[in-house]
C-alpha cells in the first residue's frame, strides 16, 4: 500500500486547533453562501458533488493522527475514505424569508461540522429552501480549512462551477495565481534584518489600541457570543473608480473604508495614536503542477496598519486611502510575505503544537480584527445547473472578522464580531459614500 501523505506544517495546526484550548476558538471552517433563485435537484447536486470528490483527493480523504515516526507526539496523514455523497448533504426545514434564512446561516456558520470528522472528509452542504417557492433557496458550502486556503479552494470549485454555458467559469484562475518574480526595493542587508525583526517580534508587539465595542476584551483571547451583520452590496465599478482616481488598488480602498467605519463605530478608543492594526491573509501563488497542486494550505497573515486619524484629526476619504496605498505598497516591496510563508509553513513545524498554538494567540491579540479580501468570478456561476444570484463568504475568529467577496460585479461582504457590527457595517456603507463623494470633489 502507497504511503499516506502527511499534512503540512500549517494544515496540521488547523487539524489540531490553532489555538490554545481556553479560547474556544471554533473550527476553521470556510462557508461560502450561494443563493440561487432555483435549488438543484437532488441527483444533479450529487454528481456535481461525486466530480469533486473524484478532482480533488482533499475532499475523499479525512485527516487522521498517526505516531510520529521519532516515537514522540503525533502527526496528521491523508487517510481513504469510502465517500458517501449523501452523508455530505444537509438538509434543513424550508424557512418563511430571508431574514430567517441568515438566522439559519449564521447558527450553522458559527458551529461545528455535522459530519463524523473520525471518518467522513470534512466538508458539508446545507440545502436551505425557502418557504412560498418550490425552488428558490441557499446552498451552505462548508469546508473545513485543513481542505486548502482561498486559492485553492478557488480552483478546486472550478470542478462543479460554470458558467451559463457550461463551460469553465475559472478560465483565467489558473494563470491569475501563477508565480511572477518578486519585486522588492528593500533589498539591503539592513532592510533584510529590519524586515526579519518585525516578523520575529510579531507575537511581542505592544497591543494594540482596544476596540471595546468589537472585541471580547483583551488577552487572554476567548471566542464568545458573537454578532452578524451583512454589508449592503454595492459595485465592484464604484470601488474601481476609486482606487483609479487615488492611484491606488481595489483592496486599499477596501481597507480604508474598514479604516474610516472604525473611527466612526468605535469612538475615541482608536484616537491615541491614529493607527489600528489589522491582519491580512495571502497565499502563496502556486502552479496547478507544483507539490501538491493547487489545492493546499499555503498561506499565512501580513500585520497591516490602518490610518484613522492623524494628528488627533479627522483624514477625508483620499488622504485615508493613499495612506493605505502607501503601508500596503511598502509591505509588498518588503521581506516580510516571503519571510511570513517560510515562518508559517516551514520554521513553526519544528516547534511543539502548543508553541505554535501560543504565537498564534499572541499575533492575534495584538490586532483588532482580520480583514480577508476574495476577487471571485466576474460572471454569473452556476452550480449543479442552478444559477447563483448572490455569493457569501464567512468565517468566524477569534478576534472580529471582515470577509468581502467579489462575485459577478459586486462586492458581498459579511461581518462577525463580539459587538457593533451592524453599526460597523452600516459605517462602511457610509465610508464608501463618503468616498466617492470626495473623489468627486477632487475631480472638480
Amino acid at each position: 500500500m502507497a504511503p499516506q501523505r502527511r499534512l503540512s506544517c500549517t494544515s496540521r495546526a488547523l487539524a489540531s486547533g490553532s489555538f490554545p484550548a481556553p479560547c474556544h476558538c471554533p473550527e476553521p471552517v470556510i462557508s461560502i453562501l450561494n443563493i440561487v433563485p432555483c435549488l438543484p435537484s437532488r441527483p444533479l447536486l450529487s454528481a456535481a458533488l461525486n466530480a469533486l470528490v473524484s478532482a480533488e483527493f482533499r475532499f475523499a480523504q479525512v485527516p487522521t493522527a498517526v505516531p510520529a515516526c521519532c516515537g514522540l507526539g503525533s502527526t496528521y496523514v491523508w487517510m481513504p475514505s469510502n465517500v458517501s455523497i449523501a452523508k455530505h448533504i444537509v438538509d434543513h426545514e424550508a424557512v418563511p424569508d430571508v431574514p430567517a434564512l441568515w438566522e439559519v446561516v449564521n447558527q450553522e456558520t458559527q458551529g461545528p461540522l455535522r459530519a463524523n470528522k473520525d471518518t467522513m472528509p470534512w466538508w458539508e452542504v446545507h440545502v436551505i429552501p425557502l418557504q412560498g417557492s418550490s425552488e428558490r433557496g441557499a446552498l451552505l458550502l462548508r469546508v473545513h480549512h485543513v481542505i486548502g486556503d482561498g486559492i485553492g479552494l478557488a480552483t478546486a470549485l472550478r470542478t462543479i462551477l460554470t458558467d451559463s454555458e457550461g463551460n469553465d467559469a475559472f478560465k483565467s484562475a489558473t494563470k491569475k495565481f501563477e508565480r511572477k518574480p518578486a519585486t522588492r526595493s528593500c533589498c539591503s542587508p539592513l532592510g533584510f534584518l529590519w524586515d526579519l525583526g518585525v516578523v520575529l517580534t510579531l507575537p511581542s508587539l505592544g497591543a494594540d489600541v482596544p476596540l471595546p465595542k468589537l472585541q471580547d476584551g483583551k488577552p487572554p483571547l476567548r471566542y464568545g457570543t458573537r454578532e452578524f451583520a451583512n454589508v449592503t452590496p454595492f459595485s465592484v465599478s464604484r470601488i474601481k473608480g476609486i482606487a483609479k482616481h487615488c492611484g491606488a488598488t481595489f483592496n486599499d480602498v477596501v481597507l480604508a473604508a474598514v479604516a474610516g467605519a472604525v473611527a466612526k463605530v468605535c469612538d475615541d478608543a482608536p484616537k491615541k495614536n491614529g493607527m489600528v492594526r489589522a491582519l491580512m491573509p495571502f497565499a502563496a501563488p502556486r502552479s496547478a503542477t507544483s507539490r501538491g497542486g493547487m489545492l493546499r494550505n499555503l498561506w499565512s497573515m501580513a500585520s497591516v496598519k490602518l490610518p484613522v486619524t492623524t494628528n488627533g484629526g479627522d483624514l477625508s476619504g483620499v488622504e485615508r486611502i493613499r495612506l493605505v496605498a502607501k503601508e500596503t505598497a511598502a509591505l509588498k516591496a518588503s521581506w516580510q510575505p516571503a519571510m511570513l510563508l517560510f515562518m508559517s509553513n516551514y520554521v513553526l513545524n519544528a516547534l511543539p503544537g502548543f508553541v505554535t498554538r501560543q504565537i498564534a494567540h499572541d499575533s492575534f491579540s495584538r490586532h483588532s480584527f482580520v480583514i480577508t479580501n476574495v476577487p471571485g468570478p466576474e460572471q454569473k456561476m452556476h452550480l449543479a445547473g442552478s444559477a447563483i444570484d448572490e455569493c457569501h463568504l464567512l468565517f468566524p475568529n477569534i478576534i472580529p472578522q471582515l470577509s468581502f467577496l467579489s462575485y459577478n460585479g459586486t462586492v458581498y461582504a459579511s461581518i462577525i464580531a463580539a459587538g457593533k457590527a451592524s453599526e460597523l457595517a452600516a459605517a462602511i456603507e457610509r465610508e464608501v459614500l463618503a468616498m466617492e463623494l470626495d473623489v468627486a470633489g477632487n475631480s472638480t
